[in-house]
């Protein structure tokens, strides 16, 4: 019996000396209190932003580390806002990324973790150290692109060594041209931007003829080149003809006079006819014709020489206003298109000295009669006869800008031609 009770107060001593052990253990953790709380996931290091610019947690870095989670718990996200505990590992860094709000779970140290190898030295010419360059082989200036760039440099090369060459007149009228050809071209709404850069290079180009012409003349300021109208609104009529019939696109001078009539410019066709003249003999000479007759003009269909321009045909020239005034009247197509057969026959037999303007408004009408009295013979004229509208002799010649009277005179003196069934349209 002493035995026993002897073994039993050892194991009371025992288990005393335990559980003070574990209740010394307790009071320590008290003791530490919040100090404990920070996880052992967390670094000690100063710690910066990730590569993916996401941002970086608290500052709660200096604090101690705690006792590591226990086994089993679920790691939740480092963004307070958050609390997922589904992530993503990057493979290509191998960071570990919260799949719903995408910031970074691992931590990077501020000290770079890859070696670069940048410079930005404008001396230093070593090849690995160069910035960024075209590579390209070949001759430069090879394709359509560098063609176009190239031209658009010497365009704006020329124009500024021109302005220095200029002297303070020319300067002023050269930028009087300018303007008043480009206020022109907004009221023709049908003119191609091609036709209005050719007019501002040509403006260019007239200047300097001007300039070199006034040094060659010995006439002086009666001599017919000399000659200027006053509003240089009817110059840029003039240069604008000229842009386009090097296109192949042909205006009648009673056209350009409709168009100066948009700007408040009084001009006749006559006027703008004049100007054109001066100024292309101008463009096309090297060494001018001083002191000719006024009256001298350029013959219809000249090449150009120089330029290369190939004139427009007297036929083109003759038939240019068909088209406006059959869509004015509203007259088919087969009406146009005989009225030009008739011209070209006309011009082929002779014709006599009669403007462009009667003309066109007498090949209308004679055309507009054959086809009446052919569609008897021709059913295929019929439905077109049918829908015709009645030719008006009095809007006809306000839209040539004639008088009636002047019409039906010209209109005995230009007879029908005998057009064959073949050369129906």
């Amino acid at each position: 019996g002493f035995q026993e009770g002897k073994a039993m107060a050892a194991r009371k001593r025992k288990h005393a000396s335990l559980d003070g052990i574990l209740n010394s253990v307790s009071r320590l953790h008290s003791a530490l209190g919040a100090s404990s709380t920070v996880s052992r996931r967390e670094a000690y290091v100063e710690e910066v932003a990730s590569h993916y610019l996401l941002a970086a947690p608290p500052p709660q870095a200096k604090m101690s580390m705690g006792p590591p989670p226990p086994p089993g718990a679920k790691e939740v996200c480092r963004n307070p806002q958050c609390g997922r505990s589904v992530f993503e590992t990057d493979s290509r860094r191998g960071d570990r990324i919260c799949s719903h709000c995408g910031i970074v779970q691992n931590m990077r140290s501020i000290e770079s973790q890859e070696e670069e190898h940048r410079s930005f030295a404008d001396d230093d010419k070593s090849e690995g150290r160069k910035r960024a360059e075209v590579q390209r082989g070949g001759a430069s200036g090879t394709s359509v692109t560098e063609k176009a760039l190239q031209s658009a440099q010497n365009i704006i090369s020329a124009s500024g060594d021109a302005d220095g060459n200029f002297s303070e007149s020319e300067n002023r009228r050269l930028k009087g041209y300018h303007e008043k050809t480009r206020t022109l071209a907004q009221r023709m709404h049908d003119l191609p931007s091609q036709a209005l850069e050719n007019a501002l290079h040509l403006c260019e180009r007239l200047v300097k003829q001007e300039a070199e012409h006034e040094k060659q003349c010995p006439v002086g300021k009666k001599c017919r080149l000399w000659k200027r109208p006053k509003n240089q609104a009817i110059t840029a009529a003039a240069v604008l003809d000229h842009a386009l019939k090097k296109m192949l696109i042909i205006r009648q001078w009673q056209q350009w006079s409709r168009y100066l009539d948009l700007l408040d410019v009084q001009a006749t066709p006559g006027d703008v006819k004049r100007t054109a003249d001066v100024i292309k003999e101008l463009l096309i000479h090297t060494k001018f014709p001083c002191g000719a007759d006024d009256a001298q003009l350029l013959d219809e269909g000249r090449d150009e020489g120089e330029e290369g321009e190939q004139g427009s045909s007297v036929v083109d020239q003759r038939a240019a206003l068909l088209p406006l005034v059959c869509g004015q009247l509203k007259l088919p197509f087969v009406v146009e298109s005989r009225a030009r057969a008739i011209i070209t026959r006309w011009t082929l037999e002779g014709i006599k000295a009669v403007t462009h303007q009667s003309v066109n408004a007498c090949a209308i009408v004679r055309a507009y009669e054959q086809i009446k009295r052919e569609a008897a013979q021709h059913p295929a004229l019929q439905s077109t006869v049918q829908s015709m509208p009645p030719l008006d002799m009095d809007k006809l010649s306000s839209v040539v800008g004639l008088s009636r009277a002047t019409v039906e005179k010209n209109l005995r003196e230009l007879p029908a031609p005998d057009l064959t069934a073949a050369s129906l349209p």
